[in-house]
């Protein structure tokens, strides 16, 4: 699987699904080649070798990746960086949760971007086009479209939040989080190699 088919993967793992889309996402043979792309390591392989049932999935997502919540963990750019754009770093991001807003300048950055592609930001998304799920779809489109240097300079522009974003999700003591965890960490380990 190429680096920009994961993307394409993980994206959809971190917004809800129907259970018929999650259990096409998850399937064997689809898994099968997720697990065996190269720049996953095998102790990673080995934590992601059953991918959460979709209750589990379902019910993660309900209860973590909604805003508002006392237990939220939105996967969201704007929530992990400081209000001038610096990213933080774990020791920060408790705190940077609570002096962050969404919709700031990776949100805006987005949403510009978004827009002179001549595409259209899912209505879905309108608060918060800095998504996770948004970033890694984007990253794969420009991979698509054979924009290899835009993809390399918005992979390692964008996603430079991840590894803070990921110790949040730890934190959270939540035995379906280490799925979360893994997948960041596969992201990681590919933006590593490219």
């Amino acid at each position: 699987m190429q680096s920009d088919a994961i993307f394409s993967l993980i994206s959809q793992l971190f917004v809800e699904q129907d259970q018929k889309t999650y259990e096409e996402l998850t399937s064997y043979t689809t898994w099968q080649d997720f697990l065996s792309s190269e720049p996953l390591d095998i102790l990673l392989t080995q934590a992601l070798r059953v991918p959460l049932t979709f209750q589990k999935h379902q019910d993660f997502c309900r209860k973590h990746f909604v805003g508002g919540l006392p237990c939220s963990a939105m996967p969201v750019e704007s929530l992990y960086v400081h209000a001038n754009g610096m990213h933080g770093t774990h020791a920060t991001v408790t705190s940077q949760l609570q002096r962050t807003t969404y919709l700031n300048s990776s949100a805006q950055y987005m949403k510009d971007l978004i827009s002179s592609m001549r595409l259209v930001l899912p209505q879905q998304f309108n608060a918060y086009p800095d998504h996770l799920s948004l970033e890694c779809d984007m990253y794969a489109l420009l991979c698509g479209s054979g924009l290899d240097n835009e993809a390399h300079t918005f992979l390692h522009e964008r996603f430079i939040w991840i590894e803070g974003y990921k110790q949040y999700l730890h934190e959270l003591k939540n035995e379906n989080a280490t799925f979360f965890c893994n997948l960041l960490q596969a992201l990681m380990q590919t933006i590593a190699c490219n």
